[in-house]
């Protein structure tokens, strides 16, 4: 019993003096990755804004329906950008004139009317500044909600002001792309 005894204690020794032991120069090691993200557009609602018939030189604001698209990306915040290709025969201004036609966007979760769209900054279309970086003070009614930083799985609403040339070359009905981009937050 005293050997096993004495055993057990030399083991429980040796066992201490073992654990205790380590190297005077640890090493450490670094773990990098890498989020990959993508940005993404889904057009929800609103892939159609029909005015309708309007009266040369009138203003109307859409009031059925705006544009709703909702950040499908891969996790990431993102801004949009917009850009307007105008018509054969028609271009964009700031001020209607002959075939020049005014369009304004606006990032807003509620109806805005005639007079909330700020034109130095809402007009959409080559011959006003060409395409226009969402922030809250540009493509936006009053700064919140805007288009930019929008966070991954978000809906944003969008809506638009038209005013028709005072007087057009063109007839019938005419048809204005709006092309919506997801960029990386400035």
């Amino acid at each position: 019993m005293k050997k096993t005894l004495i055993g057990l204690l030399a083991l429980v020794m040796v066992s201490g003096f073992v654990a205790l032991a380590q190297a005077d120069n640890p090493e450490t090691v670094t773990v990098r990755v890498t989020i990959t993200t993508a940005m993404g557009i889904e057009l929800v609602s609103g892939g159609l804004i029909d005015f309708g018939p309007m009266d040369a030189g009138a203003t109307a604001v859409v009031v059925s329906s705006s544009t709703v698209i909702r950040n499908d990306g891969t996790g990431a915040s993102q801004t949009y950008k917009m850009y307007a290709d105008s018509p054969t025969g028609w271009t964009a201004g700031s001020e209607a004139t002959h075939n020049t036609y005014v369009l304004q966007a606006a990032f807003n979760d509620t109806l805005p009317t005639v007079g909330d769209f700020d034109t130095l900054d809402n007009e959409l279309g080559e011959d006003v500044g060409g395409e226009k970086t969402a922030s809250d003070a540009v493509l936006t009614i009053d700064g919140d909600p805007n288009g930019a930083n929008v966070a991954y799985d978000e809906n944003r609403s969008i809506w638009y002001e038209f005013q028709p040339p005072l007087s057009s070359s063109e007839t019938g009905q005419q048809e204005i792309t709006v092309t919506i981009t997801a960029i990386t937050p400035l």
